[in-house]
């Protein structure tokens, strides 16, 4: 019971403080929302029944998205360290939108229980734009991440990505939150079991 007060609350208070977003997908575990700007912005709040530590890792386990993420047809990491990843992605979407590339450029800041990962699209000579796919230049994410018990992490995913083609918003609204809420979805398949 505790627990469930302690999520309905998380969910509450940013729900309120975060006006004029539209609630698009919510379930017990998470809720993604859509907000309508220059570029299309989503987020996506969630607890996840995992130690900080491990869901990091996910989210930092590049080389595996492409057995997650039936959208990403190949990912190439460019360079890494600790604090800092790039990688070209070639990602699948669907009709009628036509498929996208993107170099992303992510920062990696660790402190105490609490971990930001920070991405936005770049560029790289090694990738230059080519006619088969439309190339991701307008993207930003803000990852955060923290540790609110032994084995639960709160993460807030924000961000915005800008969509040229002439479609329906429900259309922009799903292939925006598409990868997203996959993360949680297949967060919560691999350590909310026992819940």
């Amino acid at each position: 019971m505790k627990k469930l007060l302690i999520i309905f609350l998380f969910f509450s208070l940013n729900s309120f403080l975060f006006c004029g977003w539209k609630l698009q997908k919510s379930t017990d575990t998470y809720k993604a929302y859509t907000q309508d700007g220059e570029s299309k912005n989503y987020k996506v709040e969630a607890v996840i029944s995992a130690p900080l530590d491990s869901v990091f890792k996910f989210l930092t386990g590049f080389e595996k998205f492409p057995v997650y993420y039936e959208n990403i047809r190949s990912l190439k990491m460019i360079d890494m360290n600790d604090s800092m990843v790039y990688h070209y992605t070639i990602i699948k979407t669907p009709w009628p939108l036509d498929d996208r590339d993107m170099i992303t450029k992510i920062r990696i800041q660790k402190e105490g229980n609490s971990i930001v990962i920070n991405s936005c699209s770049d560029s790289d000579p090694k990738f230059p734009e080519n006619d088969k796919y439309v190339r991701v230049k307008d993207f930003k994410e803000r990852l955060e991440l923290n540790s609110v018990a032994q084995n639960k992490t709160s993460m807030i995913m924000t961000g915005s990505m800008k969509v040229t083609e002439k479609v329906p918003s429900w259309v922009i609204d799903k292939l925006i939150l598409s990868g997203p809420v996959k993360t949680v979805e297949i967060l919560n398949s691999l350590y909310n079991k026992g819940d």
